[in-house]
C-alpha cells in the first residue's frame, strides 16, 4: 500500500505535528486477546503505510510489550514518526508465578511499581528508551495520576518538589 497523506495538527507550541489520528499501542499488548508479535509488528507497519505518524504506548501496555513490537518496526523506520510513552510506572522482573491481577493475555514477565519521584521518570524514560529501541521519545505523559488510581493523596509525590514535575525537558 503507497503513503497516504494525512491531515496533520501542532501539538501546543512544539515543532511537533501529529497525523489526526495516531495509533495506540495498547491493543498490540495483548488486552482481551491474544495478538501474535508478527501481527502486532504488521499493525504498526500498515499504520505507517496508510500515513500515520503519531504512536502511543506505555511501560504497562503488556508489561513492556507494546513497546517493543512497536520499537521493532519503528525504530527501521522512524523518520517523520512521532512517538510518545508513559512515565510513572516501573517494571519488575516477576519471580514464579504472577501475583498481582492485570488484563494483559501474553505480558512480558514484569510486574509495575509506581513512581512518580524525579528519579522514577528519569529511570522510566531510559527504560522505555531501551525497550523501544530508539534515542529518542517525542512526547512523554504521566500514566494514571489521578484520584481513581491513587486516591485523595493522587498528586502529592508527582506534583511535590521531589517529584517528577520538575523536569522541564528531557531533550
Amino acid at each position: 500500500m503507497s503513503q497516504q497523506s494525512l491531515k496533520q495538527r501542532r501539538v501546543g507550541q512544539t515543532d511537533l505535528r501529529v497525523t489526526e489520528l495516531g495509533l495506540g499501542c495498547a491493543s498490540l499488548a495483548g488486552i482481551g486477546g491474544a495478538v501474535p508479535a508478527d501481527q502486532g509488528r504488521a499493525t504498526v507497519e500498515h499504520a505507517l503505510d496508510c500515513g500515520i505518524n503519531y504512536f502511543d504506548a506505555a511501560p504497562q501496555y503488556g508489561f513492556g510489550r507494546a513497546e517493543h513490537l512497536a520499537g521493532d518496526v519503528l525504530r527501521q523506520r522512524r523518520d517523520g514518526v512521532i512517538l510518545s510513552t508513559k512515565v510513572g510506572r516501573l517494571l519488575t522482573p516477576v519471580h514464579g508465578d504472577r501475583k498481582s491481577p492485570h488484563n494483559w493475555v501474553d505480558p512480558l514477565p514484569f510486574d509495575e511499581v509506581y513512581d512518580y519521584s524525579y528519579d522514577g521518570v528519569m529511570r522510566s524514560f531510559e527504560d522505555s528508551l531501551q525497550r523501544f529501541g530508539v534515542n529518542k521519545i517525542d512526547i512523554l505523559y504521566v500514566h494514571d495520576i489521578g484520584f481513581a488510581t491513587h486516591g485523595a493523596d493522587a498528586n502529592k509525590q508527582a506534583l511535590g518538589a521531589t517529584g517528577g514535575w520538575r523536569l522541564q525537558s528531557i531533550a
